[in-house]
């Protein structure tokens, strides 16, 4: 009687016919084996799932904050509530005089654009320069 086959098929055959309870063994433990690689593998798959769907809780709740920052942004920068803050914290606006600012043409060879101020301006630079 001739085996054909591989080897390891002609082997398996052989542990078969020889002690059943061994290859029964042997598919037994194979099986396990299998069990526990989709277990294992099931149990990467949930750990994925869960930090995914952590992930996406962060985004929400980021994406929320932005919302809210971009509302506190738009509120702060209204020219009435910048009014009011600088009011809050002393400031005054400039008087009209020191708000005037002409620019006259540069000479060749000059900076361009050098300012001239009107006189009660010009006047008060130097004070404030401490002169």
């Amino acid at each position: 009687m001739a085996h054909r086959g591989p080897r390891v098929v002609r082997h398996a055959r052989e542990i078969r016919e020889r002690s059943p309870m061994l290859f029964a063994l042997l598919i037994a433990s194979f099986l396990v084996t299998l069990l526990c690689l989709y277990v294992s593998a099931y149990a990467g798959v949930n750990a994925d799932r869960h930090a995914l769907s952590k992930m996406k809780e962060q985004m929400r709740e980021v994406e929320r904050e932005q919302r809210l920052l971009n509302a506190k942004v738009a509120m702060l920068t209204q020219p009435n509530v910048i009014l009011e803050r600088a009011r809050a914290l002393g400031l005054v606006p400039a008087p009209p005089e020191a708000q005037h600012l002409l620019l006259q043409e540069a000479p060749a060879g000059e900076s361009p654009a050098t300012p001239i101020t009107t006189d009660a301006a010009a006047a008060a630079a130097p004070a404030a320069r401490g002169e």
